[in-house]
Protein backbone atom coordinates (compact mmCIF):
# COMPACT_ATOMS: atom_id res chain seq x y z
CA UNK A 1 0.00 0.00 0.00
CA UNK A 2 1.61 3.30 -0.91
CA UNK A 3 1.08 6.30 1.66
CA UNK A 4 1.32 9.81 -0.20
CA UNK A 5 0.95 12.05 2.40
CA UNK A 6 -0.17 12.02 5.84
CA UNK A 7 -2.22 14.01 8.67
CA UNK A 8 0.60 16.13 9.59
CA UNK A 9 0.79 17.71 5.90
CA UNK A 10 -1.92 19.93 6.73
CA UNK A 11 -1.98 23.42 7.87
CA UNK A 12 -5.82 23.95 8.67
CA UNK A 13 -7.18 22.32 11.55
CA UNK A 14 -10.23 21.22 10.40
CA UNK A 15 -8.87 19.03 7.43
CA UNK A 16 -6.13 17.95 9.94
CA UNK A 17 -8.45 16.06 12.13
CA UNK A 18 -10.46 14.71 8.89
CA UNK A 19 -7.08 13.49 7.94
CA UNK A 20 -6.81 11.99 11.56
CA UNK A 21 -10.15 10.57 11.43
CA UNK A 22 -9.33 8.75 8.30
CA UNK A 23 -5.81 7.89 7.86
CA UNK A 24 -4.18 4.98 9.12
CA UNK A 25 -1.86 4.63 12.38
CA UNK A 26 1.50 3.51 10.61
CA UNK A 27 4.47 4.49 12.58
CA UNK A 28 6.62 4.97 9.17
CA UNK A 29 7.85 7.86 7.88
CA UNK A 30 5.50 10.39 5.84
CA UNK A 31 7.27 10.68 2.32
CA UNK A 32 5.97 14.12 2.04
CA UNK A 33 6.75 15.94 5.30
CA UNK A 34 9.47 12.99 6.74
CA UNK A 35 7.21 12.93 10.72
CA UNK A 36 6.22 10.09 12.17
CA UNK A 37 3.42 10.81 13.88
CA UNK A 38 1.00 11.44 11.52
CA UNK A 39 -2.25 9.29 10.24
CA UNK A 40 -1.15 7.54 6.71
CA UNK A 41 -3.07 8.76 3.75
CA UNK A 42 -3.52 6.77 0.23
CA UNK A 43 -4.52 8.62 -2.30
CA UNK A 44 -7.90 6.99 -2.31
CA UNK A 45 -8.12 8.15 1.13
CA UNK A 46 -7.35 11.50 0.17
CA UNK A 47 -10.08 11.32 -2.08
CA UNK A 48 -12.63 10.14 0.59
CA UNK A 49 -11.15 13.07 3.21
CA UNK A 50 -11.95 15.60 0.00
CA UNK A 51 -15.32 14.59 -0.55
CA UNK A 52 -16.16 14.39 3.50
CA UNK A 53 -14.13 18.14 3.85
CA UNK A 54 -15.32 19.95 0.97
CA UNK A 55 -18.37 18.25 -0.50
CA UNK A 56 -20.43 17.73 2.56
CA UNK A 57 -18.60 20.07 4.58
CA UNK A 58 -19.76 22.68 2.25
CA UNK A 59 -24.03 21.46 2.42
CA UNK A 60 -25.96 24.02 2.81
CA UNK A 61 -29.85 23.69 3.62
CA UNK A 62 -32.42 26.09 1.96
CA UNK A 63 -35.95 26.97 2.06
CA UNK A 64 -36.58 23.58 1.15
CA UNK A 65 -34.10 20.82 0.14
CA UNK A 66 -30.18 21.17 0.21
CA UNK A 67 -27.26 20.85 -1.47
CA UNK A 68 -23.21 21.18 -1.42
CA UNK A 69 -21.41 24.31 -2.66
CA UNK A 70 -18.46 22.48 -4.15
CA UNK A 71 -17.53 19.73 -5.92
CA UNK A 72 -14.24 18.64 -7.27
CA UNK A 73 -13.37 16.54 -10.84
CA UNK A 74 -10.16 15.91 -12.89
CA UNK A 75 -11.54 18.11 -15.28
CA UNK A 76 -11.97 21.31 -13.90
CA UNK A 77 -9.08 23.73 -12.47
CA UNK A 78 -10.05 25.45 -9.11
CA UNK A 79 -11.54 28.32 -9.03
CA UNK A 80 -12.81 28.78 -5.48
CA UNK A 81 -10.91 31.37 -2.74
CA UNK A 82 -10.15 28.99 0.26
CA UNK A 83 -8.30 32.00 1.85
CA UNK A 84 -4.87 31.56 3.86
CA UNK A 85 -5.60 28.73 5.90
CA UNK A 86 -5.97 26.25 2.92
CA UNK A 87 -4.08 27.63 0.19
CA UNK A 88 -0.96 25.45 0.64
CA UNK A 89 -3.57 22.44 1.44
CA UNK A 90 -5.51 22.73 -1.53
CA UNK A 91 -2.07 22.77 -3.94
CA UNK A 92 -1.08 19.98 -1.94
CA UNK A 93 -4.22 17.64 -2.74
CA UNK A 94 -4.53 19.07 -6.11
CA UNK A 95 -1.17 17.97 -6.87
CA UNK A 96 -1.67 14.44 -5.64
CA UNK A 97 -5.40 13.68 -6.56
CA UNK A 98 -4.94 15.79 -10.56
CA UNK A 99 -8.46 17.41 -9.57
CA UNK A 100 -10.03 21.10 -9.30
CA UNK A 101 -12.38 22.00 -6.78
CA UNK A 102 -15.50 24.20 -7.93
CA UNK A 103 -18.58 25.31 -7.19
CA UNK A 104 -21.44 23.21 -7.87
CA UNK A 105 -24.82 24.24 -9.42
CA UNK A 106 -27.30 21.64 -8.20
CA UNK A 107 -30.28 20.37 -9.79
CA UNK A 108 -33.22 22.13 -8.74
CA UNK A 109 -35.58 20.04 -7.09
CA UNK A 110 -32.70 19.24 -4.37
CA UNK A 111 -33.01 22.76 -3.55
CA UNK A 112 -36.76 22.18 -3.06
CA UNK A 113 -38.44 23.58 -6.52
CA UNK A 114 -40.38 20.79 -7.20
CA UNK A 115 -44.42 21.25 -8.32
CA UNK A 116 -46.25 19.87 -5.48
CA UNK A 117 -44.30 22.09 -3.23
CA UNK A 118 -45.42 25.19 -5.43
CA UNK A 119 -48.99 24.32 -5.83
CA UNK A 120 -49.41 23.04 -1.60
CA UNK A 121 -48.21 27.10 -1.27
CA UNK A 122 -51.21 28.06 -3.29
CA UNK A 123 -55.08 28.29 -2.22
CA UNK A 124 -55.85 27.35 -5.81
CA UNK A 125 -54.02 24.13 -6.30
CA UNK A 126 -53.45 22.70 -2.75
CA UNK A 127 -56.36 20.34 -2.75
CA UNK A 128 -55.47 18.74 -5.56
CA UNK A 129 -51.98 17.83 -3.94
CA UNK A 130 -53.67 17.32 -0.53
CA UNK A 131 -56.01 15.13 -1.70
CA UNK A 132 -53.21 12.90 -4.21
CA UNK A 133 -50.95 12.69 -0.37
CA UNK A 134 -54.15 10.89 0.88
CA UNK A 135 -54.47 8.71 -2.11
CA UNK A 136 -50.69 7.67 -2.26
CA UNK A 137 -49.41 7.50 1.28
CA UNK A 138 -50.94 4.11 3.55
CA UNK A 139 -53.17 4.05 6.64
CA UNK A 140 -51.51 2.21 9.47
CA UNK A 141 -53.83 1.02 11.97
CA UNK A 142 -52.37 1.50 15.81
CA UNK A 143 -53.90 -0.48 18.50
CA UNK A 144 -53.40 -1.81 22.43
CA UNK A 145 -50.51 -3.61 20.50
CA UNK A 146 -48.54 -0.26 19.81
CA UNK A 147 -46.99 2.40 22.10
CA UNK A 148 -45.37 5.24 22.06
CA UNK A 149 -43.39 7.96 24.30
CA UNK A 150 -44.65 11.47 25.14
CA UNK A 151 -42.08 13.93 27.23
CA UNK A 152 -42.82 16.67 28.99
CA UNK A 153 -40.73 18.85 31.04
CA UNK A 154 -41.00 21.29 33.98
CA UNK A 155 -44.96 20.48 34.23
CA UNK A 156 -46.59 21.56 37.58
CA UNK A 157 -48.25 18.24 38.31
CA UNK A 158 -46.82 15.42 37.19
CA UNK A 159 -48.96 12.75 38.75
CA UNK A 160 -52.10 14.52 36.75
CA UNK A 161 -52.42 12.24 33.61
CA UNK A 162 -54.07 15.08 31.63
CA UNK A 163 -51.04 17.02 31.36
CA UNK A 164 -49.98 14.29 29.12
CA UNK A 165 -52.59 15.38 26.80
CA UNK A 166 -52.33 18.21 23.87
CA UNK A 167 -52.11 21.28 24.95
CA UNK A 168 -55.41 23.41 24.53
CA UNK A 169 -56.39 25.48 21.88
CA UNK A 170 -55.52 28.45 23.57
CA UNK A 171 -51.90 27.41 23.70
CA UNK A 172 -51.91 25.91 20.27
CA UNK A 173 -50.12 27.30 16.86
CA UNK A 174 -46.73 27.21 17.86
CA UNK A 175 -45.93 23.88 16.66
CA UNK A 176 -45.36 22.26 13.04
CA UNK A 177 -48.53 20.85 12.64
CA UNK A 178 -51.13 22.11 15.41
CA UNK A 179 -53.08 25.40 14.98
CA UNK A 180 -55.51 27.37 16.93
CA UNK A 181 -58.57 25.43 15.71
CA UNK A 182 -57.00 22.07 16.15
CA UNK A 183 -54.48 21.00 18.83
CA UNK A 184 -52.21 18.06 18.71
CA UNK A 185 -50.36 15.49 20.55
CA UNK A 186 -46.84 15.04 19.98
CA UNK A 187 -45.04 11.56 20.41
CA UNK A 188 -42.48 9.31 18.95
CA UNK A 189 -41.53 5.74 19.65
CA UNK A 190 -38.07 6.99 20.02
CA UNK A 191 -37.02 8.16 23.58
CA UNK A 192 -34.31 10.12 22.30
CA UNK A 193 -36.07 11.47 19.79
CA UNK A 194 -38.24 12.83 22.34
CA UNK A 195 -35.39 14.72 23.83
CA UNK A 196 -34.33 16.41 21.07
CA UNK A 197 -38.05 17.83 19.62
CA UNK A 198 -38.44 19.12 23.58
CA UNK A 199 -34.94 21.21 23.21
CA UNK A 200 -34.34 20.03 27.01
CA UNK A 201 -31.46 21.27 29.11
CA UNK A 202 -29.98 19.88 32.11
CA UNK A 203 -31.47 21.89 34.04
CA UNK A 204 -35.15 20.55 33.79
CA UNK A 205 -37.35 18.47 35.22
CA UNK A 206 -38.72 15.68 32.45
CA UNK A 207 -41.01 13.65 32.96
CA UNK A 208 -41.85 10.35 30.16
CA UNK A 209 -45.30 8.68 29.41
CA UNK A 210 -45.93 6.00 27.57
CA UNK A 211 -48.89 5.94 26.07
CA UNK A 212 -50.92 3.04 24.80
CA UNK A 213 -54.05 3.29 22.23
CA UNK A 214 -57.38 2.07 23.88
CA UNK A 215 -58.76 1.55 20.09
CA UNK A 216 -57.77 1.17 16.62
CA UNK A 217 -56.51 4.62 15.77
CA UNK A 218 -56.29 5.58 12.24
CA UNK A 219 -52.99 7.23 11.24
CA UNK A 220 -52.10 8.49 7.84
CA UNK A 221 -48.26 7.66 7.61
CA UNK A 222 -46.15 10.22 5.75
CA UNK A 223 -43.09 8.43 6.76
CA UNK A 224 -43.71 5.07 4.70
CA UNK A 225 -41.99 4.89 1.04
CA UNK A 226 -44.09 5.17 -1.78
CA UNK A 227 -43.66 4.03 -5.99
CA UNK A 228 -43.54 6.88 -8.07
CA UNK A 229 -43.06 7.06 -11.86
CA UNK A 230 -42.28 10.56 -12.47
CA UNK A 231 -39.35 12.39 -12.11
CA UNK A 232 -37.73 14.56 -9.06
CA UNK A 233 -38.94 18.04 -9.88
CA UNK A 234 -42.77 16.37 -9.09
CA UNK A 235 -41.93 14.17 -6.36
CA UNK A 236 -44.83 13.84 -3.57
CA UNK A 237 -42.35 11.93 -1.68
CA UNK A 238 -39.36 14.62 -1.94
CA UNK A 239 -42.08 17.21 -1.23
CA UNK A 240 -43.37 15.77 2.35
CA UNK A 241 -39.51 15.11 3.00
CA UNK A 242 -38.35 18.77 2.27
CA UNK A 243 -41.47 19.75 4.03
CA UNK A 244 -41.35 18.12 7.35
CA UNK A 245 -37.69 19.00 7.52
CA UNK A 246 -37.46 22.42 6.87
CA UNK A 247 -37.82 25.04 9.32
CA UNK A 248 -41.13 27.21 10.86
CA UNK A 249 -41.57 28.58 7.33
CA UNK A 250 -42.84 24.96 6.60
CA UNK A 251 -45.46 25.22 9.08
CA UNK A 252 -48.48 26.79 7.61
CA UNK A 253 -47.74 23.70 4.84
CA UNK A 254 -47.76 20.85 7.61
CA UNK A 255 -50.61 22.33 9.15
CA UNK A 256 -52.89 22.22 6.03
CA UNK A 257 -52.11 18.77 5.74
CA UNK A 258 -52.95 17.76 9.07
CA UNK A 259 -56.59 20.03 8.62
CA UNK A 260 -57.19 17.74 5.46
CA UNK A 261 -55.92 14.55 7.01
CA UNK A 262 -58.27 15.17 10.34
CA UNK A 263 -61.09 16.30 8.03
CA UNK A 264 -60.99 12.66 6.30
CA UNK A 265 -61.47 11.17 9.40
CA UNK A 266 -57.97 10.41 10.22
CA UNK A 267 -56.51 10.25 14.32
CA UNK A 268 -53.55 11.30 13.57
CA UNK A 269 -50.18 11.67 11.40
CA UNK A 270 -46.90 9.90 11.45
CA UNK A 271 -44.02 11.98 10.08
CA UNK A 272 -40.39 11.77 9.80
CA UNK A 273 -38.52 13.97 12.66
CA UNK A 274 -37.13 17.23 11.86
CA UNK A 275 -34.09 15.78 13.82
CA UNK A 276 -33.73 12.14 11.69
CA UNK A 277 -31.24 14.15 9.39
CA UNK A 278 -29.20 13.94 12.74
CA UNK A 279 -29.60 10.54 12.82
CA UNK A 280 -28.33 7.65 10.62
CA UNK A 281 -31.88 6.07 10.29
CA UNK A 282 -35.69 7.75 9.43
CA UNK A 283 -37.41 8.50 13.20
CA UNK A 284 -40.74 8.71 12.67
CA UNK A 285 -42.88 10.91 15.19
CA UNK A 286 -46.73 10.74 16.17
CA UNK A 287 -49.27 13.48 15.85
CA UNK A 288 -52.71 12.93 17.36
CA UNK A 289 -55.24 15.41 16.65
CA UNK A 290 -57.59 16.53 19.49
CA UNK A 291 -57.24 15.61 23.01
CA UNK A 292 -56.76 11.82 22.74
CA UNK A 293 -56.27 10.93 26.71
CA UNK A 294 -59.19 13.28 27.55
CA UNK A 295 -61.01 11.53 24.71
CA UNK A 296 -60.37 8.21 25.61
CA UNK A 297 -58.45 7.10 22.60
CA UNK A 298 -55.18 6.58 24.40
CA UNK A 299 -54.61 5.82 28.31
CA UNK A 300 -51.03 6.53 29.95
CA UNK A 301 -49.24 3.15 30.84
CA UNK A 302 -46.84 4.79 32.94
CA UNK A 303 -44.86 7.58 33.68
CA UNK A 304 -41.22 7.92 35.01
CA UNK A 305 -39.04 10.78 35.71
CA UNK A 306 -36.23 11.27 33.08
CA UNK A 307 -32.96 12.03 33.43
CA UNK A 308 -30.20 13.51 31.01
CA UNK A 309 -26.60 11.68 32.07
CA UNK A 310 -24.16 12.37 29.35
CA UNK A 311 -24.40 14.16 25.70
CA UNK A 312 -22.37 13.20 23.01
CA UNK A 313 -22.11 15.26 19.70
CA UNK A 314 -20.38 13.91 16.37
CA UNK A 315 -19.45 16.40 14.41
CA UNK A 316 -17.09 16.88 10.84
CA UNK A 317 -15.89 20.01 9.44
CA UNK A 318 -16.00 22.06 5.97
CA UNK A 319 -13.99 24.43 4.58
CA UNK A 320 -14.21 28.23 5.35
CA UNK A 321 -14.87 30.35 2.04
CA UNK A 322 -13.49 33.94 1.21
CA UNK A 323 -17.38 34.85 -1.00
Amino acid sequence: MKYNICSECFNDEGLKLTCEKFGINKNIICPNCNKTNGRKITKELLSEISWEYFVNGSSYQSEFGGSSLLMFNEYQKTDVDFGKYLANDIKLIENILGVGFFYYAPRLFTLGLIEQIEKLQSSISEKEILEEIIEKFPTKILNENNHFYRLRKNVSEPNDENQFDSPPLEYSGKGRLDSSDLNILYGSENIEICLHECRVSIIDDLYLAKLVPTIDLKILDLSAEIKEYGTEFESLALSIHYIFRAEEHSYVICRKIAKFAYSKGYDGIIFSSYFSKIKTENIPNIALFNSPITDGKIKVSSIDRIKINKVDYIYSFGPLLNQ
